[in-house]
């Protein structure tokens, strides 16, 4: 009988996508984070990290002589103290399945190929607070998909393989956990395209001329979108969406152009009555327009409209406002940093008004 739930954690609990953390260091140029990722996340050396042969302090010279730019050398030891900021995230529906799990009384655990900086960014892991146990391969000095890890998973915690079920989305890393004892099953990760596609399909079937896809996603009070948010986004679009719209991170995200439309991946801080005072301010409203056929719709035509939340009484009622001739400026101007190199936009197709 199972008892034991096991988790690998990247691409299993959490998405793992260190071109993001890259993207940011190098203030959107694609070509400089690739080569910051090929430097550090990509080179033989990170794996090093993982068995506890090496540290971030330790990677830093060796991913900087891989490097030819100066000025991309310096970056290097700051994406390695916190790359985990952008790069890991819940992978959607782990939260509740860790719940679902928790509630029906298995025992949680996670063994992760991880260096010694993994108990700095554990917390991201979806309810951490229901884990029975953590192993982590950089403490251990061995590594998936070698068999003595699981087994030193089980000594540790007082298992039996045969009560395990182990999940992760390397076939090797299952092949090993299963020649210990335990059950395995290797994840198969989707990211809900398919989801996506059937919906907006069922949607003009149903006689639909405008589809505008709206998700609550992304991270609270982080301008950076996720890695997730645009696969999302992106599939949404390609399965024919005519525009995206995202909400939840309560501050002012980028604007993607992409196939003939966009992608808005947070409108801002759009808070009305009985808030507290929000730190940030700034937002915006998207004015949309569609120009429609008795078969299809033009690309939209976007216009970006800057507000502030002010209030009627100090401490409530913040509410959206258009912003001044000042704020309008500046928060534009912000909007359009956020969206550099995310598309041809920034040549007149976006436009600020009322």
């Amino acid at each position: 009988m199972i008892r034991n739930i096991v988790f690998d954690m990247g691409m299993v609990l959490l998405r793992y996508e260190p071109l993001i953390a890259c993207l940011r260091y190098a203030q959107g140029d694609r070509e400089k984070a690739l080569r910051l990722k090929a430097a550090i996340f990509d080179s033989p050396d990170w794996i090093k990290l993982d068995s506890g042969d090496l540290t971030e302090e330790g990677l830093a010279p060796l991913a900087q002589a891989r490097l030819e730019d100066e000025a991309e050398r310096a970056l290097v030891p700051k994406l390695l103290s916190d790359w985990h900021l952008d790069t890991l995230y819940p992978l959607a529906g782990m939260e509740q399945l860790v719940a679902d799990l928790h509630d029906r009384g298995y025992r949680l655990y996670i063994l992760s190929n991880a260096g010694h900086r993994f108990r700095t960014y554990e917390y991201k892991l979806p309810h951490p607070e229901y884990l029975s146990g953590i192993l982590v391969s950089a403490e251990e000095r061995m590594i998936k998909p070698d068999p003595r890890i699981f087994l030193r998973l089980c000594d540790k915690f007082s298992l039996k393989p045969e009560e395990c079920l182990f999940i992760d989305d390397s076939a090797a890393n299952v092949q090993g956990a299963e020649s210990t004892g335990m059950t395995g099953y290797c994840f198969p990760y989707k990211d809900g395209k398919k989801d996506i596609s059937a919906d907006v399909k069922a949607l003009r079937e149903a006689g639909c001329q405008i589809v505008i896809a709206s998700f609550h996603w992304g991270s609270e009070y982080r301008d950076d979108f996720t890695g997730e948010q645009r696969t999302i986004g992106r599939a949404a679009i390609k399965a024919g969406a005519d525009i995206v719209v995202g909400t939840h991170p309560h501050i002012v995200q980028g604007i993607e152009a992409y196939q003939d439309s966009y992608i808005l991946y947070s409108l801002g801080n759009l808070v009305f009555g009985g808030n507290v005072d929000p730190d940030d301010r700034d937002a915006y409203l998207a004015r949309v327009t569609f120009t429609v056929y008795e078969d299809h719709c033009d690309a939209p035509e976007l216009t970006v409209v800057p507000i502030r939340l002010t209030a009627l009484d100090k401490g409530t009622d913040y509410r959206p406002v258009v912003a001044d001739e000042a704020d309008s400026a500046r928060i534009f101007k912000r909007i359009m940093k956020l969206s550099s190199g995310m598309g041809d936009f920034v040549n007149g197709e976006l436009t600020e008004g009322l």
